[in-house]
């Protein structure tokens, strides 16, 4: 059985009126400045500002915020009117694994720098305080404050905060749902580098399964 091909991708919305997932789609919904409308089954949820949420094709999200995105890739994309694309990756998911889209915030003081690592899926990371120095497989790129980032959870990466203060980003990966309920997705690359502090605080948001669409197709 060949891999599903998946999209992940990150957007800037402004959506006063509102709009929807498509059939198919995942969305996570973070409030990073003003607070955020959903609207589902009747009622309406306020996404605090720092906050966010996942949301379905039901739901209807009105406001500004950022939007980060799981869907197959034959799904339409966000109307463009509506969202500025920040960043897009493919990825493949075994159709014969369970999997899960987790939402998390990682938080690290100033001089940190993580040990040689991966991580047990693919993802999207969007910092939203400091300055970032991340290394992927030796290519050191400098990630600034609103910007976002690909981890495809196969390459090396180490992270070093270089800002003065904290560094904050806000993440979501596809994990195997083995990992469900919150336990780590980080792979050291060696028991040496397994060995070091981390020097990071995580922050868990939530968890929840694929659309029903791409799980119907396993």
């Amino acid at each position: 059985m060949t891999d599903i091909t998946c999209r992940l991708a990150a957007y800037v919305f402004k959506a006063p009126s509102g709009f929807s997932p498509a059939p198919g789609t995942v969305w996570y919904v973070y409030a990073a400045d003003d607070p955020v409308a959903i609207e589902h089954n009747g009622n309406t949820d306020i996404v605090k500002a720092g906050e966010g949420q996942f949301v379905f094709a039901n739901a209807c999200v009105k406001g500004n915020g950022w939007l980060f995105e799981f869907a197959n890739a034959d799904c339409a994309t966000p109307p463009d009117n509506l969202v500025t694309l920040e960043l897009s990756a493919p990825i493949s998911i075994d159709p014969r694994e369970k999997h899960i889209l987790r939402a998390d915030a990682v938080s690290s003081p100033s001089g940190a720098q993580t040990p040689r690592h991966r991580h047990a899926g693919p993802g999207i990371r969007w910092l939203t305080q400091g300055v970032l120095l991340a290394e992927l497989n030796g290519v050191k790129s400098r990630i600034e404050q609103g910007k976002a980032w690909f981890e495809s959870g196969v390459e090396w990466v180490v992270g070093t905060n270089i800002n003065s203060g904290e560094n904050t980003f806000i993440r979501i990966m596809v994990l195997p749902a083995s990992l469900s309920g919150g336990q780590t997705s980080f792979i050291a690359s060696s028991a040496e580098e397994a060995a070091k502090p981390r020097a990071v605080l995580y922050h868990p948001f939530s968890e929840t399964g694929l659309p029903d669409q791409l799980s119907a197709r396993n």
